[in-house]
């Protein structure tokens, strides 16, 4: 049989024999060595104290060694439960029998000795997911610099893995995570928070966000068809101002009493008040009581037709129901400065293209451009490759820097593309934040959506649940060897 030891051992000029415990050194008795500050990182759990014991685990054959103290480093897998690994104990060749891909073992037993979890490249990423969760593990352990390989593409998770942003976006534990093991007796306020809250854990938060969107997409639709033509000389909100004012009134009611509720309900105040989405629905229904103020005064409300637009930046409330368009936005940020750069190539463009139609269309005696800032509007219009068509140049020299303009629009607008391909976020309507599991047993600070409160929060009952609930997957095979 073909035995393989992993883990080493002490140098042999220290080992002293089992018979003669009495003389038995210390390991502090041996130099010590730095294992923070050294680069050679199998130097780490390499030692052990003398109370520690040796273990063999025989995995298809294949041994390999290493110190207890290794392995209850994560008491809630697998190989750290004391318990459950003597299921798998061999008493008459004293070891450890699983019978497992021995070749997949040594990244999981790596990962007891030094806290990061990598994987192979050419390895199946579901066959080492099936491994890891047999030894109680999730496949988002794996460290940033093997997770593009080992990262479950197929089932359309977010697979950005060293990006702090999405890190605090979908990798906090914000109540999908903490419902499943933070179950006290709610109060009325949390049962509401858990409804009208940003987290949607529950069917009836599902059902009130949809039923919220569609007052949202109502009140955009009547600010746009009340400017439409209905007569001559008026439009169909000065037709039929009733209707409409009636639709945005029960609109209105319905935001503000959102809102309200929202806030009184909300565990943290401040950061409430200082949430974008949340500005948003206070500039939306301003205008709408501004106007009663006015109106109810005698005043004159025409001034105040600019702050409508207000109401329509409400349409940005339904980034927050979709992951796909915050996963959109957070690419244009993280492409903001290649954007800047090109807006800025644009500008230059405009500039230069624009200063010279003007003079070379002035050189020729009859101007199509009564000022430099014409010229620029034609150029960027060209720019753009949309052909506005209401002022063109006459002249030959001044067709050929259009020309030219327009061949030179069609690059930069082309330019953005491979940006925004390499630098954007991928995701789906599954959040990762109710499947990315941590290590078992690790404790974190967290806002537990049920519990409305920060509080440490474990992972420990609730990976002994799942264990508990399928022994067969868990145990494998019994010991044949």
């Amino acid at each position: 049989m073909f035995h393989t030891s992993v883990s080493g051992a002490l140098y042999k000029k220290h080992r002293i024999s089992n018979n003669n415990k009495n003389q038995r050194k210390s390991i502090s008795d041996y130099p010590r060595t730095s294992i923070g500050s050294t680069n050679d990182r199998r130097v780490k759990g390499s030692f052990a104290s003398t109370n520690d014991r040796r273990l063999t685990i025989n995995v298809s054959g294949i041994k390999f060694q290493t110190w207890q103290s290794t392995l209850l480093r994560f008491p809630d897998s697998l190989l750290g439960s004391i318990d459950t690994m003597q299921q798998f104990y061999d008493a008459r060749r004293k070891e450890y029998f699983l019978d497992r891909d021995p070749y997949l073992f040594k990244f999981v037993l790596n990962y007891y000795r030094y806290g990061k979890l990598h994987c192979s490249q050419e390895d199946c990423p579901a066959a080492f997911e099936e491994e890891l969760q047999f030894y109680g593990f999730s496949i988002y352990d794996v460290n940033n610099c093997c997770w593009d390989h080992c990262s479950p593409k197929e089932k359309g998770v977010l697979v950005e893995g060293d990006n702090d942003e999405l890190k605090g976006e979908y990798l906090n534990c914000n109540g999908n995570l903490c419902d499943l093991h933070c179950e006290p007796k709610l109060t009325l306020k949390q049962k509401i928070w858990r409804t009208i809250g940003p987290s949607k854990t529950t069917n009836t938060g599902v059902i009130f966000h949809i039923i919220y969107g569609f007052f949202i997409f109502v009140s955009v639709l009547i600010a746009s068809l009340e400017t439409l033509r209905c007569g001559e000389t008026s439009t169909c909100g000065e037709e039929h101002h009733q209707i409409f004012f009636t639709i945005e009134s029960i609109c209105v009611i319905i935001f503000t009493a959102e809102l309200l509720i929202r806030f009184y309900v909300c565990p943290q105040k401040k950061k409430f008040m200082l949430d974008a989405m949340n500005v948003i629905d206070l500039l939306a229904i301003v205008p709408y009581y501004l106007t009663l103020v006015v109106e109810s005064f005698g005043g004159e409300t025409s001034f105040l037709q600019i702050l409508k637009v207000l109401r329509v930046i409400r349409i940005l409330k339904l980034t927050r129901n979709s992951r796909r368009l915050r996963c959109l936005l957070l690419t244009l940020r993280r492409c903001a400065v290649d954007i800047v750069f090109l807006y800025c190539i644009c500008f230059l463009a405009i500039i230069l293209f624009g200063t010279a139609i003007y003079y070379l269309e002035l050189a020729e005696g009859d101007p199509q451009f009564s000022s430099i800032p014409e010229s620029f509007w034609y150029i960027c219009v060209t720019l753009m490759t949309v052909g506005y068509g209401d002022v063109v140049p006459s002249s030959i020299l001044g067709k050929i820097v259009g020309s030219i303009c327009c061949v030179s629009g069609v690059v930069l607008l082309a330019l953005p593309i491979p940006i925004l391909q390499e630098k954007q976020v991928p995701c789906t309507l599954e959040s990762v934040t109710a499947r990315r599991k941590r290590r078992p047993g690790e404790k974190t600070n967290v806002e537990c959506a049920t519990c409305l409160e920060e509080k440490r929060c474990s992972l420990r009952e609730i990976f002994k649940g799942e264990t508990n609930g399928d022994n067969s997957n868990l145990m494998g095979n019994n010991i044949g060897h």
